[in-house]
């Protein structure tokens, strides 16, 4: 756990989850895996002989809820900053491509999957913004859906966070800029 000591100097290991999204990944395979058994237990009724072909709705929710459960492995540890190492390990989904070529690349497409380390010491700029989505319900109702975002750039590309929580964002954010403040001095421009 991190912690501030009496010289205001921030040191340990700093871990800081979206329970929200790693709650609602546990969900959709909870859910997936209970339509799985449902569809299956219809064909097994019907006498139909175990098979992939014979089983297609239990099959695709199946690989849909394998495919939610490698994404929730990714988020499950949530956003570790190792500040006297000075790295950030992060769930994948928001590396930004490179070029035009990296939307061509399999690593690009199942980077939700994974988990990435980045230098705390190579971030030049941080950002904190938020995205609010409005749609309206069957009901007619304006539904309002807001994301708080933290991007990153640097000598490591481009990267952005999307959390839940405005509170879990500025966690992050804050743990940052005092990690760079305490190494390096400053960003390249003002972050108030």
């Amino acid at each position: 756990m991190s912690r501030i000591n009496q010289g205001n100097q921030v040191e340990g290991v700093y871990k800081i989850v979206d329970a929200a999204s790693v709650a609602k990944g546990f969900f959709l395979i909870l859910v997936l895996g209970v339509i799985a058994y449902i569809l299956g237990q219809e064909a097994y009724k019907a006498g139909k002989p175990f098979s992939f072909g014979n089983y297609p709705g239990s099959t695709i929710c199946i690989i849909l809820a394998f495919l939610f459960f490698l994404e929730f492995r990714a988020n499950l540890k949530g956003y570790v900053g190792d500040v006297e190492r000075g790295i950030l390990e992060f769930p994948g989904g928001g590396l930004e491509p490179k070029s035009f070529f990296s939307y061509f690349s399999p690593f690009y497409w199942i980077q939700d999957f994974r988990r990435y380390e980045l230098s705390i010491h190579e971030i030049r700029q941080l950002d904190k913004s938020s995205h609010t989505t409005r749609s309206k319900g069957s009901d007619g109702e304006t539904k309002t859906s807001t994301s708080y975002l933290l991007s990153l750039d640097g000598k490591f590309g481009a990267v952005v966070f999307s959390f839940s929580s405005k509170a879990k964002r500025d966690e992050l954010y804050s743990l940052l800029v005092r990690t760079i403040q305490q190494y390096n001095g400053t960003l390249e421009n003002d972050f108030g």
